[in-house]
């Protein structure tokens, strides 16, 4: 009796610390559904962006930007007064993700994990008997979208002596600019030429993080920690009402263990504590013994190994992750492995093309691997408002498809 209590206290607690955890008076605890209410429409509106990645042609215009405080505003103020809605969390943790980096991202899984326990039962998008994707569609949204949204976190701080900060995203792109350097013929005049363009040289970014002070790294650390934390504590979670099958938040995870990863690399290179055990450990992931044979990208790469004091020309021919593998679509035993060799694929081209398409167009691709048809159409709704013209541009014909209501 005594636990009951004392559960029921922690919970007014957290009640009365957030709004979006109270739960609302009346029949309804979760309130309404409101997928088709306008605010949907409102918010999806205000995440609208274009990559300034993306090539634009001759016929340059300028770049919509999200309006991340209105998504805040808005998902904030739907979840206190009016439902209790996963997507709409979801949502909201992107926004405070862009607003106010990890921090936003520990507060925002900290709520949601809050929010399931209380309103797994009555929150929304409903429970169906049949249709566990109805329910998991956010999840899914999730271990994708802030896995791509992770990689824009800061890897060095600004200083009068520094003024750019990289990112995480500037890291794995200057890796992979590296090792075309390397194998290139005239490597310098090959990094001048990128450096001309703007684009991020591996030297510049070490010397960024040298010029780095130690607090930094540490709070970064200890940042990533408890977002860490947080994700497996939701997964956990997931994965007592789901087969592993069914729901995983590995891309989440790998994200956040890749850059713990690259700061305790930073971290040994100043002969601080980082035991191997503990890198080690990160790279056991919680679920789905498929993901296990995947390896931290990071983790052949030491800092001080990454740029070498002179580039020798190699004899060998450069060697690709499809030639590495050397798989092809007849030796496939399951879609998981289809995946991962089209994992593989986007990576590269990411590292040697990252101005093209196809990478872009190959890492949606994965983000529609655990996705129902339907689930697919409504995520290129949350992007644009013409699926009939996206159809076309993919090369599918109007009567292929079923109809999928805006």
């Amino acid at each position: 009796m005594s636990s009951k209590k004392e559960i029921s206290k922690k919970q007014t607690q957290k009640e009365d610390c957030d709004p979006i955890l109270k739960p609302f008076e009346g029949k309804e605890p979760a309130g309404v559904f409101l997928a088709y209410d306008p605010v949907y429409n409102k918010i999806r509106l205000a995440r609208q962006e274009d990559d300034p990645m993306l090539p634009q042609g001759v016929w340059k215009k300028t770049l919509k930007v999200a309006n991340f405080k209105e998504v805040e505003k808005l998902a904030t103020d739907a979840l206190s007064t009016r439902t209790k809605d996963f997507q709409l969390m979801a949502w909201l943790i992107e926004a405070w993700i862009k607003l106010y980096q990890l921090q936003g991202l520990i507060r925002g899984l900290k709520l949601l994990n809050d929010l399931c326990l209380s309103f797994w039962e009555t929150g929304y998008p409903p429970l169906k008997r049949g249709d566990n994707d109805y329910r998991l569609a956010p999840f899914h949204w999730l271990n994708e979208k802030l896995s791509s949204r992770l990689c824009e976190t800061f890897i060095t701080e600004k200083s009068l002596s520094q003024t750019v900060s990289y990112r995480f995203l500037d890291w794995k792109e200057a890796l992979g600019l590296e090792k075309i350097f390397q194998k290139s013929e005239s490597p310098e005049e090959l990094e001048q030429k990128a450096q001309n363009e703007g684009r991020p040289i591996l030297k510049n970014i070490q010397a960024a993080i040298a010029k780095t002070p130690n607090t930094f790294y540490q709070t970064l650390s200890e940042s990533l920690e408890a977002a860490l934390k947080e994700t497996e504590t939701l997964e956990k979670f997931l994965l007592t009402h789901y087969q592993s099958s069914e729901i995983s938040l590995y891309t989440l995870r790998r994200s956040l263990k890749d850059i713990l990863n690259l700061i305790d690399q930073i971290k040994a290179e100043r002969k601080e504590d980082v035991s191997a055990e503990k890198i080690e450990q990160r790279r056991d992931p919680v679920s789905s013994s498929s993901e296990s044979t995947e390896e931290t990208p990071l983790k052949d790469l030491p800092l001080s190994e990454t740029l070498p004091p002179s580039r020798k020309q190699e004899t060998t021919p450069k060697e690709t992750p499809i030639e590495k593998s050397q798989t092809s679509v007849s030796s496939f035993n399951s879609r998981e492995e289809a995946y991962r060799l089209l994992q593989e694929i986007q990576t590269f081209l990411m590292e040697t093309e990252p101005h093209s398409l196809s990478p872009y167009l190959i890492k949606r691709a994965l983000q529609w691997e655990h996705m129902s048809l339907e689930e697919v159409f409504q995520d290129v709704l949350n992007e644009t408002t013409d699926l009939n013209q996206f159809l076309t541009f993919l090369g599918i014909q109007k009567t292929s498809h079923p109809s999928v209501s805006e």
